[in-house]
């Protein structure tokens, strides 16, 4: 050490020295600019959030949708609670959409071929080459656009007459044999709202209501409502499929039918009721005299007495809803499927009740997969002379002729609007793209009564153009006046508003306020409709089938094919969130994988890993396997959604197209895809890779994580909580009040001691209700998009090196076909006698005076003794500094640290947002109130399965739900003194019911 220079000063010194040569040298980027707002926006205050109100547009159900900004920038999506779509609630698809929005790999411009190459293009430039194109087309320009309602349904219908274009819409999955069976049955050509709240008795003939199917969050929030464990009382749900999806493994009752034998099963439970004098068959009965049970019951290879028995849960008075198909048993009779369901629910009298078509699901004006199969016989013929793209992706994601692809070439002009380079829009002569939802003026109804808005939250991310206001301006173009003077499109909407909606609404405002209420609230909603008068037509009932499935080809195995709750068609597999989130039933990432029995697989030697050849008539992938108890021995399966030749980096290269495993068949009662249509041979191939799964413990090995009861000894503890055996040990350790005259006395629960936590200090702790709990992984999303989670890739995964700080652990109970499935959500439980901190060398790991085991992301030099001695296995070490390419960096929470090489993280229960709720009430001189801190995990979950909040108030619901009889701390042997209590879930009968 230099002379007279003391240590203190010499270490100022140095570290000054350090700090100036990390700027100089070491940073990659160079200076930035700091602009100051001179004139900053009305509603925008620098450093404090702004919510707009828009609805989501990653798949058609249409959830109403907060986004919360900073300085101008998205960077969190929720649920609207103002809408009925979502109630605040939003699923794993909507948690990933900024993804979308800041998505590196979309189409940043206006793009025109050159040879081989994409050219960039003014918009001025592109809107005359469409122009052009569609008068060079002489009438044989084709316009091929998903469902759209409201405003953009109306302007492109009216465009397209202006233009002389022909329109044909198509969606992968436009539910077509529920339309076809309702029209054929009741007259009505759409599909009704389905009332799982009021329903206690659920029957699903393959639809995947949780997941894929028509509404999934609005089904999975009523769902929870009626099924879940309330007051002694608990709903059953019955799956019939011959394999399980993630709404099957919910189900209480499996009843594992042959595939294409679902129709006969409903038939068979509809007969039962008459038989037993439990329901009305009216002009149905004498159809049903053709029903044989016993017959129906061998053909399906389900024992009679299942049937009968849930024929008698089902006859409940009203309060039983059946729902079907679903995409993965859409066979060659399908509507025979539907029109089954249909009639089990008329006879049972749920027509009216929990199927209301007085309110209906707007797929009236859908196109069917029929459709889109002629269009590509008339590009065939040449009839097709400029075709336009907006929304569908036929390339992928459906069975198509095996010329589909050279047939677009083949096209003299094809132009896309889609914002992704997805396999359709690779072959197109002109891109223009449109811009994200969150950057667009727009409107929705997904059902009647209700309009939903699209509103921009943020200004456009690349130089991207609405759609609406590319058809007006081609149109004034072209001279081809439209029924609008409406120079924008957002004239245009606020015309369509005030003609339509405003109206329907039946408000007394002046439009100009009613607007603005609007545009706050995102959603209105107009009066509620009368009850609409079914009548059955008997005669219809002789179209359906009294014969299974046709399943053709060679093989040993009947292929099903299902879709993904994560991508959905496979329209969103270039989100990283989404890939990376391990899928709620296999817990694989990143790739794709057939699902074989486990006897099946024991026949052939196959283990998790094991790669074979899949094999049908149409095509051939070799694929990993995953053993799933959930499928009959004769059975293999595919998810849809991955096998993408473009659309972005993220679009797995490691999955495949299961669309390309069937033939182009169409259903010819309702024009609809014959999903299940193809046996399938397997050839192992003796190889083995280890997958990018997220969990490889199948069962808990007796270690009470997930912990169920069944329905009576639940009723039984509930009448007398306190005399539980859980109670006594809780009250004799000191975590809950002792029990003196039968009652609780003191509180604060969960702690009596807290030593240094106690005094006016809150102590924050979550209830999770295992009964609620559905798996869907939309908190795994929200965590990842609240908390800056880095994404590790596949090769990470296989190493079990994830970092989400969540995880959604799914457990296997029971033997052979005699078990169930368990969801555990996992994740920090902030114990009191935390086994991570006193094993940390440099104190980064430690309790916060409100009971919060938190984490100094500065102080941790990674040697990860904390995750050794954890043993909820909650805590994750970050091997590398995660990117985030340009712009998806913009997604970062600003008021989240992002962390880098070497530090270990966890959950911290969102302390941002309990900090935040105790300024501002810290600043409006009040105590923070029961319910106002509300985690990422809990605010997205659609079933209402997680509570939060202070532990210590004995009226906060967390508090509440943790003193009820089914609560339980997991591997509570250890006496860590979790601030999680989980509720166990509570198994039923149809015979309880």
């Amino acid at each position: 050490m230099p002379d007279g220079m003391e240590r203190r000063k010499f270490l100022k010194v140095l570290g000054a020295a350090g700090a100036g040569a990390g700027m100089l040298g070491c940073s990659p980027q160079g200076a930035e600019k700091l602009l100051p707002y001179v004139v900053p926006a009305e509603e925008i205050v620098p450093g404090l959030a702004t919510w707009y109100r828009t609805t989501c547009r990653e798949c058609p159900a249409g959830c109403g949708m907060e986004i919360r900004t900073r300085e101008g920038r998205a960077v969190k999506a929720e649920g609207n609670s103002l809408s009925p779509i979502s109630h605040g609630r939003l699923c794993p698809r909507g948690q990933g959409s900024l993804q979308g929005l800041y998505n590196p790999d979309r189409v940043p411009q206006a793009l025109v071929r050159s040879g081989d190459e994409l050219q960039p293009v003014s918009w001025s430039d592109a809107e005359d080459r469409l122009v052009q194109a569609l008068a060079q087309a002489q009438g044989q320009a084709v316009f091929l656009t998903s469902t759209f309602t409201g405003a953009l349904d109306r302007l492109v219908d009216e465009w397209c007459a202006a233009m002389g274009v022909e329109r044909i819409r198509f969606d992968s999955f436009a539910w077509e044999p529920l339309r076809a069976a309702n029209r054929m049955l009741f007259g009505i050509d759409a599909v009704p709202v389905h009332d799982f709240a009021n329903a206690e008795v659920v029957v699903s003939f393959g639809a995947d209501f949780l997941e894929t199917w028509i509404s999934n969050v609005d089904y999975a929030h009523g769902y929870s409502e009626g099924h879940a464990y309330n007051e002694g009382r608990r709903g059953v749900h019955v799956s019939v499929t011959p394999h399980q999806s993630l709404t099957d493994m919910n189900a209480d009752v499996w009843l594992a039918a042959r595939p294409g034998t679902e129709h006969l099963v409903a038939l068979a439970i509809a007969r039962s009721i008459v038989d037993q004098g439990l329901g009305d068959g009216g002009a149905a009965g004498a159809f049903l005299q053709q029903v044989d049970v016993a017959a129906a019951a061998q053909a399906a290879d389900v024992p009679v007495d299942q049937i009968t028995s849930v024929a008698r849960a089902f006859a409940n008075g009203g309060r039983s809803l059946a729902v079907g198909p679903g995409v993965s048993n859409a066979g060659s009779n399908a509507t025979s499927v539907a029109l089954a369901v249909a009639l089990l629910n008329q006879v049972a009298g749920n027509i009216g009740q929990t199927v209301n078509f007085a309110q209906q699901e707007l797929f009236a004006n859908t196109g069917t997969y029929q459709d889109l199969i002629g269009l590509f016989d008339r590009i065939r013929a040449g009839q097709v002379g400029a075709l336009l793209v907006h929304g569908p992706n036929p390339l992928h994601g459906v069975p198509l002729p095996a010329d589909a692809a050279e047939l677009l070439d083949n096209v003299p002009f094809l132009a896309s609007f889609s914002s992704y380079e997805d396999e359709t829009t690779a072959r197109a002569d002109l891109l223009l793209p449109d811009h994200h939802f969150l950057e667009s003026w727009g409107d929705y109804v997904p059902r009647t009564g209700v309009f939903s808005l699209v509103q921009p939250v943020m200004l456009p991310v690349f130089a991207t153009k609405q759609t609406g206001d590319v058809l007006l301006s081609t149109a004034r173009r072209a001279g081809a006046p439209l029924p609008s003077a409406a120079t924008t499109y957002h004239e245009y909407l606020l015309a369509h508003w005030q003609e339509v909606v405003y109206p329907a609404s039946g408000s007394t405002q002046p439009f100009d306020t009613w607007w603005r209420e609007a545009l706050v609230n995102g959603v209105v909603t107009s009066p509620a409709a009368e009850p609409v008068a079914v009548a059955t037509n008997a005669g219809a009932l002789q179209q359906i089938s009294l014969d299974p499935a046709q399943i053709t080809g060679e093989g040993d195995y009947t292929l099903v094919v299902y879709p993904s709750i994560r991508f959905y068609d496979g329209r969103l597999a270039n989100r990283p969130w989404l890939q990376e989130l391990p899928d709620p039933v296999s817990k694989i990432s990143w790739t794709s994988w057939v699902e074989v029995n486990p006897r099946t697989a024991d026949a052939l030697g196959l283990d998790t890993g094991s790669i074979v050849e899949v094999s049908t008539a149409n095509g051939t992938a070799e694929l990993p396997v995953w053993r799933h108890p959930g499928t009959r021995p004769e059975v293999i399966a595919i998810q849809l959604g991955q096998g993408h030749q473009a659309l972005g980096r993220y679009a797995s290269d490691r999955g495949v197209n299961a669309a390309a495993f069937l033939s182009p068949e169409v259903e010819a009662a309702s024009g609809g895809v014959v999903w299940l249509q193809a046996r399938a041979a397997l050839r192992p191939t003796g190889r083995w890779e280890r997958l990018p799964q997220g969990q490889v413990q199948e069962t808990q090995e007796d270690r009470g994580i997930a912990q169920a009861v069944p329905l009576s000894e639940a009723s039984v503890a509930e009448e007398h909580p306190y005399e539980t055996e859980y109670y006594q040990l809780q009250a004799a350790g000191g975590l809950l009040p002792a029990v003196v005259d039968g009652a609780p006395s003191d509180f604060p629960p969960l702690g009596a001691d807290y030593g240094e936590y106690g005094g006016e200090h809150p102590r924050w702790g979550m209830a999770i209700d295992l009964d609620r709990c559905i798996g869907c992984s939309a908190c795994m999303v929200a965590c990842s998009a609240e908390n800056n989670i880095g994404i590790v890739g596949p090769e990470q995964v296989a190493r079990g090196r994830n970092l989400t700080w969540m995880r959604i652990e799914r457990y296997f109970e029971g033997e052979g076909d005699e078990f169930e499935t368990r969801f555990v959500p996992m994740l920090c439980q902030h114990c009191t006698n935390a086994p991570c901190e006193p094993v940390c060398p440099v104190y980064a790991a430690y309790h916060t005076p409100e009971g919060l085991n938190a984490q100094v992301y500065n102080r941790c030099v990674g040697t990860r003794y904390c995750a050794n001695n954890c043993p909820y296995k909650v805590r994750y070490f970050n091997w590398f500094t995660y990117e985030w390419p340009e712009p998806l960096n913009w997604q970062l929470n600003p008021d989240v640290t992002v962390r880098e090489t070497g530090v270990m993280e966890k959950c911290t229960f969102c302390v941002q947002r309990i900090r935040g709720a105790q300024h501002d009430a810290r600043r409006e001189g009040r105590a923070v109130a029961d319910g106002e801190i509300v985690p990422a995990c809990q605010q997205t979950c659609p079933t209402n399965a997680i509570t939060f909040g202070n532990v210590k108030d004995p009226n906060a619901q967390a508090t509440q739900r943790s003193l009820s009889p089914r609560g339980y701390r997991v591997l509570e042997e250890t006496n860590t003194q979790s601030a999680i209590v989980y509720l166990k879930k509570v198994l039923t009968d149809v015979t309880e019911v």
